[in-house]
């Protein structure tokens, strides 16, 4: 045992943080796709109650999927008339076929891995890339607000952490001290306010509200 905690610590030791975040994302997106195809969730225990925040940029993911559909047919016509070699074609086919598990593996950790509330504590999620749980005891308010404007994706500024979905929130915490935040690829930060994405924001409300 001891020398297992050595090799794990030795790892840790010469692989940068911000890559071991990377990695560690890769490896909960491909359970995701899993998870996905299982029509499975996951870390939602029984009596919790999953908060959906996928479909607020499903739209996203179809049009970034149509894109890459219609480049990969393109570049394979250019390919052809350009008369270049099998392997150039072979490269452009793996590029784009890469892309598009890329596409997916990220909706698949939206759909997967929701918002998670419990008698004990929320979970805020942001598909593979953000996972924070906060004690319910420290949650003194919660409220809908909705604004359309955020910046999209993990943000920390002046306090508030922002997880926008489609560059929108509708769902404000506000807790009784700061908490720890632990950005996607290990930065940390504190924040007293969370405002977050749910496709129902008020079922949302009414478990915290409970």
């Amino acid at each position: 045992m001891d020398t297992a905690r050595g090799m794990t610590g030795s790892w840790r030791r010469y692989v940068p943080e911000r890559a071991r975040h990377l990695m560690g994302i890769d490896v909960k997106g491909t359970v995701s796709l899993g998870l996905w195809f299982a029509r499975r969730k996951h870390g939602v225990p029984d009596g919790a109650l999953p908060v959906p925040y996928a479909s607020g940029g499903s739209a996203l993911f179809y049009v970034v999927l149509f894109s890459i559909v219609v480049e990969t047919i393109a570049v394979e016509a250019l390919i052809r008339g350009l008369d270049l070699t099998a392997t150039a074609g072979a490269v452009s086919l793996a590029l784009h076929a890469w892309a598009v598990l890329a596409v997916l593996i990220t909706a698949a950790a939206y759909v997967t891995r929701p918002h998670v509330v419990t008698d004990e504590y929320v979970r805020v999620r942001h598909g593979a890339f953000f996972d924070l749980r906060i004690p319910r005891a420290q949650i003194t308010g919660a409220s809908l607000t909705r604004v359309y404007d955020a910046d999209d994706g993990v943000t920390v500024s002046a306090g508030v952490l922002g997880v926008a979905v489609a560059s929108q929130t509708n769902v404000v915490l506000t807790l009784a001290a700061p908490v720890e935040v632990v950005r996607p690829l290990g930065g940390r930060a504190r924040a007293s306010t969370v405002r977050l994405y749910a496709d129902d924001p008020a079922a949302a409300l009414r478990a915290l509200a409970g």
